[in-house]
């Protein structure tokens, strides 16, 4: 007698992930998620708008470079996002082009419709583009009450590009690379400490460690090896929004030179409020403000080829 497990193609015994992460990297996980979507007409539709709206952006730009993508709990949208974002980079896994994976999913087998093909072949082939996918509520900082979104998009750039996640070692590395000292820097931290820049920036002792390396490397601005930590005491190691905005343009051209850049954070923080529900509405309005803000400036400076800002919505419940 047959079971129900014996009538279907996909194993039944595998592992099935109870909610789709936006930032699960894992490529067995990824192509089962891909493969596994089943897309239907609204979701063909809004897919098809989507890439239409990005693949016309270069030629004619306008303000429209954020996207809101918004449903109840369940409705697909971490999906939603997540497969566009691995579509625009065409990311290899498990040996496949990612956008192969997704226009075979999308496929209409009512229709023999080439849109989304053509649009994301073109996509692909004009605009190369890397994509930052990171889920909010795993970024925040739990030693700040607040926390702007800007300052968590800043951060995931940082290490997206390279850089170190501590704002004040991240400017000296910004500084130093446009000074064309960086290199320098790495190799005399090298001779100096015997451990790799990597390691001794992400250890409690990084700030007195750097200026120790700055000494050594320029005795004649840093005479002694606390003088660049002990300037940094009372500095000020919070960011503007604009600063943001303006960092993200510099830093990109500098590390991603000729690739477009699409965010897509996970808003998922609003759904556990600590503090209660006016907490919950303050800072949600925050974020919001810093949402709107960022997509504003990005507007105003528009220097990279397609810039798209993905805010996924939660239901609050």
């Amino acid at each position: 007698m047959k079971t129900i497990g014996d009538l279907l193609t996909r194993d039944l015994s595998r592992k099935i992930e109870e909610i789709i992460q936006v930032d699960q990297a894992d490529e067995q996980s990824v192509y089962e998620e891909i493969t596994e979507y089943v897309a239907t007409g609204s979701i063909r539709e809004q897919y098809h708008d989507l890439l239409k709206a990005i693949a016309e952006a270069p030629s004619d730009p306008h303000e429209s470079v954020g996207v809101w993508v918004s449903g109840f709990f369940g409705s697909g949208k971490s999906s939603f996002a997540k497969n566009l974002g691995y579509a625009l980079e065409n990311r290899t896994v498990v040996g496949h082009k990612f956008a192969e994976l997704f226009k075979k999913q999308l496929a209409d087998p009512q229709k023999h419709d080439s849109q989304i093909n053509d649009l994301l072949d073109f996509i692909n082939a004009k605009t190369p583009t890397e994509v930052i996918l990171f889920e909010v509520a795993k970024e925040a900082d739990t030693r700040k009450v607040t926390q702007r979104i800007a300052e968590l998009m800043y951060t995931v750039l940082l290490r997206e590009l390279g850089y170190s996640e501590d704002f004040d070692i991240a400017e000296l590395e910004i500084e130093l690379e446009a000074e064309g000292k960086l290199g320098e820097f790495i190799a005399t931290c090298r001779t100096l400490l015997k451990k790799d820049w990597e390691t001794v920036r992400a250890g409690a002792q990084k700030l007195s460690r750097a200026s120790a390396i700055l000494n050594q490397l320029d005795p004649k601005t840093y005479p002694s090896a606390d003088s660049w930590a002990h300037a940094q005491r009372n500095r000020d190691a919070s960011i503007s929004v604009s600063k943001v905005v303006e960092r993200t343009f510099e830093l990109w051209g500098r590390r991603r030179k000729g690739k477009a850049l699409s965010v897509a954070p996970e808003n998922g923080a609003i759904l556990a409020p600590l503090n209660g529900p006016s907490t919950w509405l303050r800072n949600g309005h925050q974020r919001a403000e810093s949402r709107h803000f960022v997509r504003r400036t990005l507007i105003r400076l528009r220097a990279v080829p397609t810039l798209c800002l993905f805010q996924r919505a939660r239901t609050c419940l």
